[in-house]
């Protein structure tokens, strides 16, 4: 029988393919934000797709930007993030100022566009016949996910297995959508449009804070576009800050029912903060069913990873017996580890 799987991702599971981790994101968001203008106004040093970016910036209140204004808001972030506990808090304590907020997310975009393009996922597009090289990539959970889901399996099968698994990730990147997309073209030799239908009815992936945009085979040069401020504005745009809360409620519930039907809920890469817990606890005071948990700690705190056991057993499962099974290894180890009991065959 179909084993269905949740996988609630964090940076840590991202940071497999180059991606940054939280402490890695501050120094890009710093480097991103290190803009000077001259006396007149005008750029005089820093990133110009930034710089570029504020000029088609849309205003609340439509009016213009001011750009030498947005960037001493970005020099401002860039002087405190080293005590701020991260840009989510500090733009926090900005809360209904203009221009904060704004600065804040363009900067969070312009480095992980930068990241996607440094990864081993992303290829020139310019050519039809290119795909990432899945030869070279560092070990990654997904790999060893994609050959769970697809050993010994016609495409019809594979994505029956697919379709078992249900993602809920708390990364802006699109590291899981552009996995599947170009290595379900590539394993089963298929067209941009027959890759992008399967994903399209199998590939089920909720970002808790948004994204920067759809990605696909059709739409490959997404990922990675790091060199357009018009895509930067508009990736941006797709952003919320964890102080703000999830995107919509409506498909937050619909993430739910995806812990609420899975078999196995595996937390892969992910941190354990309290507030990203409860957010995917159940609403209607009703706790989700009985199921094994997984989940990797590799450089967590006992005292922190504590609390983290009694937050999902108190507030998931009503203190209800479950299994819970933590390691401390990698995310692409942990997958590894449990491939078997991961398989969509149960051996009953």
């Amino acid at each position: 029988m179909i084993r269905r799987k949740t996988f609630i991702v964090g940076a840590g599971a991202s940071a497999e393919f180059g991606l940054p981790t939280g402490t890695q994101l501050v120094e890009k968001i710093e480097h991103f934000c290190d803009l000077k203008a001259d006396r007149f106004g005008q750029s005089q040093s820093g990133d110009k797709i930034m710089w570029g970016a504020f000029d088609i910036l849309p205003h609340p209140e439509g009016q213009k930007w001011n750009p030498s204004g947005l960037a001493h808001v970005a020099s401002k972030v860039r002087q405190n993030m080293g005590l701020a506990p991260s840009i989510d808090n500090f733009l926090d304590s900005k809360r209904g100022e203009l221009g904060w907020s704004e600065v804040g997310k363009l900067a969070i975009a312009r480095a992980i566009l930068e990241e996607e393009r440094k990864s081993k996922l992303w290829f020139d597009t310019s050519n039809s016949y290119n795909l990432p090289n899945f030869a070279n990539l560092p070990p990654n959970w997904l790999r060893e996910l994609f050959r769970i889901l697809v050993a010994q399996k016609s495409n019809k099968e594979f994505c029956d297995a697919l379709a078992s698994c249900y993602f809920i990730t708390f990364n802006y990147d699109r590291v899981i959508e552009h996995f599947f997309h170009q290595a379900i073209k590539s394993y089963f030799d298929l067209s941009n449009e027959a890759a992008d239908e399967i994903c399209k009815e199998n590939l089920a992936v909720f970002h808790v804070y948004g994204d920067l945009g759809d990605v696909n085979c059709v739409g490959a040069a997404a990922f990675g576009r790091n060199g357009d401020r018009h895509y930067l504005v508009q990736a941006a745009s797709r952003i919320l800050t964890f102080t703000e809360g999830a995107k919509d409620q409506a498909q937050l519930q619909i993430a739910k029912t995806y812990i609420d039907k899975a078999d196995v809920v595996a937390f892969v890469g992910f941190g354990f903060l309290p507030l990203n817990l409860r957010i995917l606890a159940p609403s209607n005071g009703n706790h989700y069913s009985k199921r094994t948990v997984l989940g990797t700690t590799k450089g967590m705190s006992p005292s922190n990873l504590e609390i983290a056991k009694n937050i999902i057993p108190r507030e998931w499962y009503g203190r209800e017996h479950y299994s819970i099974d933590f390691e401390e290894v990698a995310s692409s180890e942990l997958i590894w580890r449990n491939s078997m009991f991961l398989s969509e065959l149960d051996a009953r």
